[in-house]
């Protein structure tokens, strides 16, 4: 892992544009392909707007997950017993 780690910080030393480019802008520019770049930003865009805007969101996000998520009592069902 930490061979990986400075092979990344050597490319990235080697290969940015200039001096003021940062580290995470030369991931998502140069390492990244367009399928985890659209994950980021749909993970970018989902933080944001569940702590950014109202503490509410993040009850209403726990509450839709744990709605999606729990499966209904079918104890009582004939059909599934």
């Amino acid at each position: 892992m930490i061979k990986w780690i400075k092979s990344v910080r050597e490319d990235y030393l080697t290969t940015r544009a200039n001096a003021g480019e940062d580290f995470l802008e030369w991931l998502v520019k140069r390492q990244l392909p367009w399928g985890l770049r659209w994950w980021l930003v749909g993970a970018i865009a989902i933080g944001y707007h569940l702590f950014l805007f109202d503490a509410l969101n993040l009850l209403r996000f726990f509450y839709f997950t744990l709605f999606v998520t729990n499966e209904p009592d079918r104890s009582s069902d004939p059909v599934h017993s």
